[in-house]
């Protein structure tokens, strides 16, 4: 995740705070109200947004997660993203060229 969003890897966790202060503000209220409807019934999260990074670069970025319970019952949120800038461009070049 660090080097998706262009943080030094320094141990330190990263929060939600750091999650919406990174995402593109045209993307922000979408990804906030996956996350919220998925948060909201504890079911999976999926959604796609651009990221601003601190250099000024432009990423987009998949996100896929699903809620769990530790044994607590404290609510837990496991998911991974993937840095899909790639397929984005090639995809908008496609169609331009059509």
């Amino acid at each position: 995740v660090n080097e998706i969003y262009g943080k030094p890897a320094d141990g330190k966790p990263r929060g939600n705070d750091d999650w919406e202060r990174t995402i593109h503000p045209d993307d922000l209220e979408r990804a906030r109200r996956d996350f919220d409807a998925a948060a909201a019934t504890r079911g999976r999260y999926s959604s796609q947004y651009r990221l601003l990074l601190p250099d000024g670069t432009t990423r987009h970025v998949r996100a896929r997660a699903t809620f769990l319970q530790d044994s607590g019952g404290t609510p837990k949120m496991v998911g991974a993203e993937w840095d899909v800038t790639s397929d984005v461009l090639l995809n908008e070049n496609l169609m331009r060229e059509r």
